[in-house]
């Protein structure tokens, strides 16, 4: 009986992992290629584009706080908390692509950004993830000062943990009821209570 019952824990615990495969570039197909329909670099951002703008971040307090006031001063974001999550990546190839995870890999990210040049893009993933992929195409393409040359390298990478609670997918929910169900199950047959 305890088996059964650590295992249907166990899938409800892997169930719960939020984890996105890292997105693989494809030529021609519109999404982060070069002018001449070549890709741009191995992976793609995970992550939806929120915006590009010249300049740093960093995981001191006061940076932090200055990009959570310049997100929330944009329109569909408001009260959004930014707080800095502990996140691994890994550059591919050149170093303009690359993969992500949070640490420990029961956590997830909401927002990130890639720092490459003169200037950082940021970037929302919705519903929050745990794993993903990245790029510097985004800060590439504006071709600023500071983005020359045939590949822009990152300079460096940081996630921010959820802003809010987390809504549990369908999926979640419906794994959750009938694990719960079995345990009430078998804690009336256990008792000898018969229905």
């Amino acid at each position: 009986m305890k088996k059964i019952i650590l295992a249907v824990l166990m899938i409800l615990g892997i169930s719960s992992l939020s984890l996105a495969v890292p997105i693989v570039n494809t030529a021609n197909d519109g999404i982060e290629d070069r002018f001449n329909g070549a890709v741009y670099s191995y992976y793609q951002n995970s992550g939806d584009l929120i915006f590009v703008q010249a300049g740093n971040t960093t995981t001191n307090p006061s940076s932090v706080a200055a990009l959570q006031t310049l997100l929330n001063g944009m329109t569909g974001y408001s009260d959004v908390v930014l707080s800095v999550a502990n996140v691994s990546y890994t550059s591919y190839g050149n170093g303009s692509s690359g993969t992500w995870q949070s640490v420990p890999l029961s956590s997830t990210i909401e927002f990130y950004t890639v720092k490459a040049g003169r200037y950082f893009a940021l970037y929302e993933v919705d519903p929050a993830e745990s794993t993903g992929s990245w790029s510097t195409y985004d800060i590439w393409n504006i071709g600023g000062p500071g983005t020359g040359g045939y590949d822009l390298q990152i300079s460096h990478f940081i996630g921010y943990n959820p802003s809010s609670v987390p809504v549990p997918e369908p999926g979640t929910v419906i794994l959750l009821g009938a694990g719960l169900v079995g345990l009430a199950l078998c804690g009336r047959r256990r008792s000898g209570i018969q229905g």
